[in-house]
């Protein structure tokens, strides 16, 4: 499991509106599969990412966690993996 957090937000982003409609899309999909929140706690993220206001996602799944970075840095997000956990791996004997 990893942590994500968008400290700011780059307000001047250039993208085509087309495609700021898809990665909205693409991000609410991807966030589905990666949390297990509730649906209030759900809805609540997605707002504060619509809104451009700070969000710390805790507890995101390893296999979503790159797309999810992707999605919210083609929004305009400055993001930051905060910590990467995985248990087994890189052990070193």
């Amino acid at each position: 499991m990893g942590s994500l957090s968008v400290s700011q937000w780059n307000e001047d982003h250039v993208g085509s509106t087309g495609w700021r409609e898809h990665a909205r899309a693409e991000l609410a999909r991807r966030l589905r599969q990666a949390l297990q929140v509730s649906p209030s706690d759900f809805k609540r993220i997605l707002r504060h990412i619509r809104l451009h206001q700070e969000v710390v996602l805790d507890n995101v799944s390893d296999e979503h966690l790159e797309g999810v970075r992707q999605m919210l840095q083609e929004l305009g997000g400055e993001v930051v993996i905060t910590s990467f956990e995985r248990p087994g791996a890189w052990r070193r004997t």
